[in-house]
């Protein structure tokens, strides 16, 4: 019975560092990602008012807005996952022992990898590099 009450406080604090060091990547990358997207967002504003007639300028232009609204659509993604992985972390607090274990496991296995959910982040984190 301790045994079980150590194992299970154990895992409590394994899945917590897990979390909060997801957390911390994911709430950096998503602040980067929407910096990115104000700051496309406010070139657009200010180079609409100009009357652009250079080819170039204007397919800039273009690839700017399209890479704009790119980066708003991943932003929206990056945001309803962070939500969905509250509410999975809600559930495997309040879950039984074995579903802790188990998320805690799949948890540190891909954060050693660097496989599972972070790679749309990467992906995101590119447009970000990319503007």
């Amino acid at each position: 019975m301790v045994a079980s009450a150590v194992a299970g406080e154990t895992v409590s604090r394994i899945i917590s560092s897990l979390i909060d060091r997801d957390d911390d990547k994911s709430a950096e990358n998503m602040e980067r990602l929407e910096m990115a997207h104000i700051k496309m967002e406010f070139v657009l504003h200010v180079t609409d008012k100009w009357q652009i007639t250079d080819v170039p300028l204007l397919r800039w232009q273009s690839k700017l807005k399209r890479a704009a609204q790119e980066c708003g659509d991943a932003l929206q993604r990056c945001k309803q996952r962070a939500i969905e992985e509250q509410e999975n972390r809600q559930r495997v607090i309040h879950s039984s022992f074995p579903k802790r274990v188990a998320y805690a496991t799949r948890s540190f296995v891909s954060s050693i990898t660097g496989s599972g959910h972070d790679e749309p982040r990467s992906s995101s984190t590119n447009i970000v590099r990319r503007s």
